[in-house]
């Protein structure tokens, strides 16, 4: 055995809590990281660490939450413990290979020569073309250099390495989970108002597309749509969204920048949820407002809304472009109370695989199907190199 074919999906198991020492090194202890991985450190391994590379937000306004599991922040001085905790796992999995403490605490992996992988999600959307891709090939060198396993964050990811780096390895699908349950258990009324609430949720940046909502929710408008929009978030467009929308003013709120505990109450108050990204690798809003019931209008540069949102449960509309979503947001405004109704139980169903129990679940499977294929190949290369003396 030597592991999974190039592009070949493993199969993914319920299995109980395993024994195995188990670190990830990600950058920040976002609400979202640190509620699943102290899951993780419950339900999953008998031994889960985590290795922060910073220790604040950064640009994001969340208050940073207070881990449950065992850690520790690289920008204190805690080089040599970070160290420590990496040579003595059964597995590492890097969320990223950018920077100086992902390079040294790889390059001490590299050398223990024990099993390790890397959770990342899709390449080339900072730094595209051939010079994108030459800069990439580098910074890879060493994920290049060993047959490791990548777990793709979500299969646009998977297909985005499998075409990238060329060679035989394991290829898993992992994307980010979350805790749905305060989402799922919103009470929506299947009676539909005249008017439909869209929703935004997130920074209001170029990326996330905001100005490309704007002028599409004002050609709805214009055109006879009966609609409201806000925007809950708030970021260096949100002065240019304002004048966009500046002739439909009286439908359209600025609800602000919420904390992540927040967020369920504002759900509940929209019907249909857009997602208007030019980029987003993975993206929560979208298995946020599906657990929520909501429709999700998402693009296709979206991870998250080409692996969950199917005609059934919304729309995938082309990205940088505003007639495929403004031509979105009517089909939405002209359906019945019935085919929304439908839709909302669609979209719940839909995320019953990105949940954290799935999560768990899917994250052991990767791991044992990690530290297997490791072992295979290198009783396979023992086998070879005997082999090759006698």
């Amino acid at each position: 055995m030597t592991g999974a074919r190039e592009g070949e999906q493993v199969q993914l198991q319920d299995l109980a809590v395993q024994d195995l020492a188990v670190v990830v090194v990600t950058s920040i202890p976002s609400p979202y990281q640190v509620e699943f991985f102290d899951m993780l450190a419950r339900d999953g391994f008998r031994d889960f660490s985590a290795i922060y590379t910073k220790s604040d937000m950064g640009k994001r306004r969340w208050r940073r939450p207070q881990p449950r599991h065992r850690h520790l922040f690289m920008d204190g001085d805690n080089i040599g413990d970070a160290c420590a905790w990496v040579d003595a796992a059964d597995l590492v999995v890097f969320s990223g290979y950018r920077g100086p403490f992902f390079t040294l605490l790889m390059r001490g992996r590299e050398a223990a020569v024990r099993p390790w992988a890397l959770w990342a999600e899709r390449p080339g959307f900072r730094f595209k073309g051939s010079i994108g891709r030459l800069g990439r090939a580098i910074l890879q060198r060493r994920i290049r250099r060993h047959p490791i396993a990548i777990w793709g964050i979500g299969q646009w990811a998977v297909d985005g390495y499998r075409d990238e780096i060329a060679g035989e390895r394991l290829y898993v699908d992992i994307p980010y989970f979350s805790n749905l349950d305060r989402f799922l258990g919103i009470t929506r009324d299947d009676r539909q108002a005249d008017t439909t609430r869209f929703l935004f949720s997130g920074e209001m940046s170029t990326r996330k597309g905001v100005d490309l909502l704007a002028s599409a929710f004002v050609d709805l408008i214009r055109s006879g749509g009966d609609a409201r929009l806000t925007f809950m978030g708030a970021g260096p467009l949100e002065q240019k969204v304002r004048r966009i929308v500046a002739p439909v003013a009286e439908r359209v709120d600025f609800a602000g920048f919420r904390q992540w505990h927040e967020l369920p109450d504002v759900y509940r108050d929209h019907d249909v949820l857009v997602a208007p990204s030019r980029y987003d690798g993975w993206g929560l809003i979208v298995p946020e407002g599906l657990a929520a019931g909501m429709p999700v209008i998402g693009t296709a540069a979206m991870g998250s809304a080409r692996d969950l949102v199917s005609q059934d449960a919304g729309w995938v509309v082309a990205e940088d472009e505003i007639a495929p979503l403004a031509e979105a947001m009517h089909a939405v405004v002209g359906q019945s109370a019935d085919a929304r109704a439908e839709m909302s139980r669609a979209a719940r169903k839909a995320v019953q695989q990105v949940t954290l129990d799935a999560g768990v679940r899917r994250f052991v499977a990767a791991a044992n199907s990690t530290v297997a294929d490791w072992r295979a190949r290198c009783a396979a290369a023992e086998v070879a190199a005997r082999a090759r003396r006698t």
